[in-house]
């Protein structure tokens, strides 16, 4: 018989489980008790509330490094069946390896001194917003030597508890024009993650500062619960990637795409999200089809072309897709 577990020795099983990198995990697939978090084996911190069962690594109400999904907590109001959650927040095989044993890269870094705004994912980072103020940089993108949305980072990878090795694409100059770009060259680097996981210091090879930047982590970030009670549903974005969480019964066309198969609770509904700017992303959303003389009735689904852009606080998207004359098409806000 499996035994259930008090708040306060969970807590406590749960510091020695980060103590060994948690290398182990209780079996408590019993305990129907609501946690704050959920901290899955390959040591992401997921905003909850969770139940064990739903939960799949170690269920917590404190998270030892900050969750990965910033102001994304769910509720019980979601319709998310286990399986779906778990499909959701899932990291696949190939970013395990990018992701520190005590924290994440992932995220938009801000360099106010250089004047840059960087997003990484996985293995990869993409250049989302050079300041004006950045002469070398802004010539190199008037130059087309970088672009916003081109890649600045690759072939991240875990070397330890909070570093990370890479190349970084580094924009040259002559040293008697300093602010006049010649090109580009991929050089090795490395990223040291701060234990709070709000700043990175950025070394890279043939510069002698040590380190050469400070990063500090951005909260703009797509990650979490929309909602639109216009239309009437609910999404959750993770990444590059957004599910369907629920749709109301108001919602009279997706209601029946849902009842015909069309789409899911815990189907994508967003994919190939990345950033274009300082709060802005691109990619592609799954359009439910009809005929004008039923708009109720679900003919099929298609994904189309799609941009967000993020308000300055964080708690709004203005959602726009090719096709639809409405601007924005849509207005979500964030669920907390």
């Amino acid at each position: 018989m499996r035994k259930k577990l008090s708040k306060l020795a969970l807590t406590a099983v749960l510091g020695l489980a980060i103590t060994f990198t948690f290398s182990c995990y209780l079996d408590n697939s019993s305990d129907d008790t609501s946690y704050d978090y959920c901290i899955t084996a390959d040591n992401k911190c997921l905003t909850g509330p969770f139940t064990a069962s739903t939960c799949s690594g170690q269920v917590s109400n404190t998270c030892p490094y900050g969750s990965s999904s910033s102001n994304g907590r769910s509720s019980s109001s979601l319709v998310l069946s286990s399986s779906s959650s778990s499909s959701l927040f899932q990291p696949s095989s190939s970013s395990s390896s990018e992701t520190g044993s005590s924290g994440t890269i992932d995220g938009v870094w801000i360099n106010e001194d250089v004047g840059y705004i960087h997003t990484v994912n996985g293995s990869a980072g993409v250049i989302s917003q050079i300041y004006p103020t950045n002469a070398l940089h802004t010539d190199a993108l008037n130059k087309d030597y970088i672009s916003i949305g081109s890649q600045v980072y690759r072939n991240l990878k875990s070397t330890g508890n909070l570093t990370w090795s890479g190349q970084y694409l580094m924009v040259n100059y002559n040293n008697s024009s300093p602010n006049v770009a010649t090109g580009t060259t991929w050089v090795d680097c490395t990223l040291t993650l701060s234990a709070d996981g709000q700043t990175i210091q950025f070394y890279s090879s043939g510069v002698t500062k040590t380190p050469n930047r400070i990063l500090t982590r951005s909260n703009y970030s797509l990650d979490g619960v929309w909602i639109n009670e216009d239309v009437g549903y609910i999404h959750t974005i993770n990444g590059s990637a957004g599910v369907i969480s629920q749709i109301y019964p108001t919602n009279a066309l997706h209601t029946d795409a849902l009842n015909k198969g069309y789409i899911s609770i815990g189907s994508q509904v967003y994919r190939n999200l990345k950033s274009t700017g300082n709060l802005t992303w691109s990619g592609q959303y799954l359009m439910v089809n009809y005929n004008n003389s039923n708009p109720n009735v679900a003919t099929s689904t298609t994904w189309v072309d799609c941009t967000l852009t993020l308000s300055a606080d964080g708690q709004t998207l203005q959602f726009y897709s090719s096709g639809v004359t409405k601007t924005p098409n849509r207005i979500l806000t964030r669920k907390q």
